[in-house]
């Protein structure tokens, strides 16, 4: 699993570098370093927002799912405990 991290770094960190040289194809290009920093840092935050939004939903969903399997067992329990009665 960890090789596979390694392995989608380094493609991550290879796209990376060819993405600047298609923009820095031009020594004129280089005077664009700024707007490309600012626009970098925009889709940057853009990105951690949209991690953080998934996160924040896949943390509810686990927190109902684990409320709904504590009323579960609760139910199980309280049927267990009926049944006993039944037949003792």
């Amino acid at each position: 699993m960890s090789e596979d991290l390694s392995q989608q770094a380094a493609e991550a960190k290879e796209a990376g570098i060819k993405e600047i040289l298609k923009l820095l194809t031009n020594p004129e290009d280089l005077a664009r370093m700024h707007e490309l920093r600012t626009d970098y840092h925009n889709k940057l935050r853009a990105c951690r927002q949209g991690i953080s939004s998934v996160v924040q939903t896949q943390v509810e969903a686990t927190r109902q799912g684990v409320a709904l399997l504590d009323k579960g067992h609760r139910s199980v329990i309280k049927l267990r405990s009926s049944l006993d009665r039944i037949n003792a």
